[in-house]
């Protein structure tokens, strides 16, 4: 979109996510990136070419161990997708090939089934 979207806005409200972008390499199809750990320092306001700094915010979010250090009790799921050229004449039926579907599928289960514990505990809650 040329502007600050959802994976942009996120970065920039948890810059420690940024370090990722220099350790993690292109994930495969069957692949799914989860960080756990970040804090948020700031809030936003708008979206895409709007983006605008709104203060800084306090991240109330607790602390937990993880392996021997304390870190935010929070997880990051990043799951790339498959660019597309914004052809609507193609693009949707391209998308909704079965082996894109099953690629997509496939990548959300390794991130949203992750085998890092605090991460399934966030995202499939007791109660």
């Amino acid at each position: 979109s040329g502007g600050c979207v959802q994976e942009e806005i996120l970065f920039a409200v948890r810059p420690e996510l940024t370090a990722t972008v220099a350790v993690a390499r292109q994930m495969r199809d069957d692949e799914a990136v989860v960080i756990t750990g970040s804090e948020r320092f700031s809030r936003h306001s708008g979206y895409a070419l709007s983006l605008r700094f709104a203060g800084n915010f306090k991240d109330e979010v607790p602390f937990v161990e993880v392996e021997g250090r304390k870190v935010k009790k929070s997880c990051v799921v990043g799951i790339d997708a498959v660019f597309f050229d914004g052809r609507a004449d193609v693009e949707l039926v391209h998308q909704l090939q079965r082996k894109l579907l099953l690629r997509e599928t496939r990548k959300a289960s390794e991130g949203f089934l992750s085998r890092e514990p605090e991460c399934r505990k966030e995202i499939f809650p007791k109660g």
